[in-house]
């Protein structure tokens, strides 16, 4: 399994529900990727109710939250500092998850209101993907179909 993770971009927060992006696509990141739209189609429509929200990628433990929503979305429903700091995204995964009234919940769910707690990552495999030079030397990944198997509230 391999991970990404972004700065949140939480859209919004209601109760205690909170609505953000956990992956941008059409941008280079840092780790030579870019994921591309419709990478997640498959993998939402065969397995979105088994995905969960966990804290740190820690399956070992329950998750932190019940994820409500998942879904790809595009340029339009980007948040203007997503596209401010990424101008060559094209869309994003949108989660919305509800945290439960646990400890680890309710402490995170703190963290992310208070600013304590600013990325999100997810944990997938690659499924498809190729190379293509994106600059003399410099090889990008295109991640085309991933399989998702968590969203995570992350420190990193």
């Amino acid at each position: 399994m391999e991970f990404k993770s972004v700065p949140s971009f939480v859209k919004l927060v209601e109760d205690r529900t909170v609505t953000g992006l956990t992956a941008i696509m059409g941008n280079v990141d840092d780790g030579g990727d870019r994921i591309h739209s419709g990478a997640f189609r498959k993998t939402l429509q065969e397995n979105a109710k088994r995905v969960k929200h966990l804290w740190q990628h820690d399956a070992s433990q329950p998750p932190i939250a019940v994820i409500k929503s998942i879904e790809e979305v595009g340029l339009s429903d980007l948040p203007l500092d997503l596209i401010q700091k990424f101008p060559a995204a094209t869309g994003g995964l949108q989660v919305a998850r509800e945290y439960l009234p646990t400890p680890r919940g309710e402490e995170v769910l703190r963290g992310i209101v208070g600013g304590a707690i600013s990325e999100m990552s997810f944990g997938y495999d690659p499924v498809k993907f190729d190379f293509e030079e994106f600059s003399p030397g410099v090889l990008v990944r295109n991640l085309r179909e991933l399989r998702l198997w968590d969203t995570s509230d992350v420190n990193w």
